[in-house]
């Protein structure tokens, strides 16, 4: 058994206009991420019942539905690249700007990367592996951050992972084991 422990590396590649990532995809490497919070997104089955006199006769629960994962992931560099892939719009020349009202966004794919160790006391060298998060299709949204004295500015975006349908991929998988980082 092994144990997770600091997330290590994202990755973003743009997806095609087809909605599937392309046969060789443009990887955007995050070597300095500091955390990403998955939020399952669930619509709760609906529960019926029917009364007779004073008591209950039956009830028929359906079962809940997993749609999607919404994940606050923050960097810690705020990078023009990075906003646009993320949340669309353009960056040109050191210089970043929004998307259009309007325009659509292009989707991406998303992995990150947490350190795995063996169960017990562990040295930081004695990583065994990583465990991988991938998330087919994302849409993402405009940084959010605060700006203020004697403190680091932190982007944390909020990022839509949905099912692929182009690729016929449900909206998160994980594997247990990678054993290094991408290049």
């Amino acid at each position: 058994m092994s144990v997770l422990y600091g997330l290590r590396l994202a990755r973003l590649a743009p997806l095609g206009a087809d909605g599937k990532l392309p046969t060789t995809p443009e990887w955007k490497v995050i070597d300095s991420p500091q955390q990403a919070q998955i939020q399952p997104q669930v619509i709760t089955g609906q529960q019926q019942e029917i009364r007779g006199g004073d008591r209950l006769l039956a009830t028929v629960q359906e079962d809940d539905q997993y749609v999607g994962i919404d994940l606050t992931f923050q960097d810690a560099v705020l990078s023009g690249k990075v906003m646009a892939l993320i949340a669309g719009g353009t960056f040109e020349d050191g210089e970043y700007s929004p998307p259009p009202v309007g325009a659509p966004r292009t989707g991406f794919a998303m992995e990150l990367y947490v350190a795995q160790y063996e169960e017990g006391s562990n040295h930081e060298s004695d990583l065994i592996g990583y465990a991988v998060f991938e998330f087919p299709n994302c849409k993402g949204s405009l940084a959010s951050f605060t700006a203020q004295g004697q403190n680091f500015l932190v982007p944390s975006y909020t990022i839509r992972a949905r099912d692929n349908k182009a690729e016929e991929k449900r909206f998160m998988r994980f594997r247990e084991f990678a054993e290094s980082l991408p290049a």
